[in-house]
């Protein structure tokens, strides 16, 4: 512990705020470096920057400078040798708890007591993190002026799919950035409700909302995420609730879109409406019925775009984005080669062929195409 210790009291300051925020993850957790990176962002610990992308990207230099000085475990890599998942040893993390709760910066207990319930209530601290009985802390009375910014809930259960919990959240907390009900989640800059059976209208008052994911909704309901301004991440709008909002109003905020269900969508509409995104940087298109011909090459600044589902004809390379260097490619049962039309894409550095993709066993490849493409 003396060893640990040493190296803790050795990080910088910006490396100390990241490796305390940790021992809000429960024992043994497998952390996604994904949702770890935008915690640090939604939190403040990374200095703002031109875009969210680049603020992701130095939060991940922090995450590896923390793994460098093995105060971080790296359980999973990318292809690219990225870090996609994380973990904290438990020596690790007793230090972590110690050291955060030392600070009032942390309250990371369970309240499965009443004296933990009450310390879970002080208004002392910035974050707390609860690792069951959520419906619990729910029901208890919390100041609306208190000074909590971060609270996560490990394997939360929550009534009626999470719909009164949410609403609860936005009632009582007013300074809270950074909401995450593992399973239903949330990040009042950046929100997860991941898996809720419905989202409540509420979600769309959140003034500093960041980030936000509804994926696994059960219910499509209305849902004016145009009324966030500063949206910079939305993932898993569905094709017909896009058809509810202006995408002009989201011109110049939103940086990464993912969609999901069935294509309830004109092609030529959902290609116009993608083209007023002006700083639209990285698409995700997942439909279980398929997805019509659309027209790329309005999308001026996507460089990210992955297709997800029944796709028979790709557009001819003058249609697709200017800009695109990554393409990823799953379930399309294209009916034709692909390639002589991917390889002429000018700035193509990385694609991607998954699963139900292919159109046989033959791919032909031409001298000069590809490039760019990276092997």
């Amino acid at each position: 512990m003396v060893i640990l210790n040493l190296s803790y009291v050795t990080l910088p300051s910006h490396l100390k705020l990241c490796f305390l925020h940790l021992c809000l993850f429960s024992e043994d957790h497998v952390i996604s470096t994904r949702k770890l990176l935008s915690l640090w962002v939604a939190q403040g610990f990374v200095q703002k920057q031109g875009n969210t992308q680049r603020m992701k990207d130095t939060a991940n230099e922090y995450l590896n400078q923390l793994i460098s000085r093995n105060l971080v475990q790296a359980v999973r890599l990318s292809v690219n040798k990225r870090v996609m998942e994380c973990r904290v040893h438990d020596f690790v993390r007793k230090l972590a708890i110690e050291k955060a709760k030392e600070e009032n910066f942390i309250s990371a207990d369970s309240p499965s007591t009443s004296t933990a319930t009450s310390y879970l209530c002080s208004t002392k601290f910035r974050w707390q993190s609860i690792y069951s009985g959520f419906d619990r802390y729910a029901s208890m009375e919390h100041s609306s002026s208190s000074c909590l910014g971060s609270l996560l809930s490990s394997k939360a259960v929550l009534p009626d799919g999470g719909i009164s919990s949410v609403r609860f959240i936005c009632q009582s907390f007013k300074r809270l950035r950074v909401l995450d009900l593992e399973g239903s989640s949330e990040f009042l800059q950046t929100l997860d409700t991941n898996n809720l059976k419905r989202v409540p209208k509420e979600i769309c008052s959140i003034k500093n909302l960041g980030d936000l994911c509804i994926e696994g909704q059960k219910e499509c309901k209305l849902i004016r995420v145009d009324k966030l301004k500063n949206l910079q991440n939305l993932s898993g709008i569905r094709f017909d609730q896009w058809r509810w909002n202006n995408p002009s109003k989201l011109s110049t905020c939103l940086e990464k879109l993912k969609f999901q269900g069935r294509f309830k969508i004109k092609g030529v509409d959902l290609s116009n409406s993608i083209s007023k995104l002006r700083n639209l940087r990285s698409l995700y298109l997942k439909a279980s019925d398929g997805i019509p011909l659309l027209v790329m090459n309005t999308w001026d600044r996507l460089s990210k775009l992955d297709i997800k589902g029944p796709m028979p004809k790709l557009p001819e390379a003058p249609q697709f984005p200017p800009r695109l260097m990554q393409l990823t490619l799953e379930g399309t049962k294209l009916d034709d080669d692909p390639m002589p039309t991917l390889e002429q894409l000018p700035q193509l550095s990385t694609l991607r062929l998954r699963e139900n993709w292919d159109i046989g066993d033959k791919m032909r490849v031409s001298p000069k195409g590809f490039n760019k493409l990276n092997f």
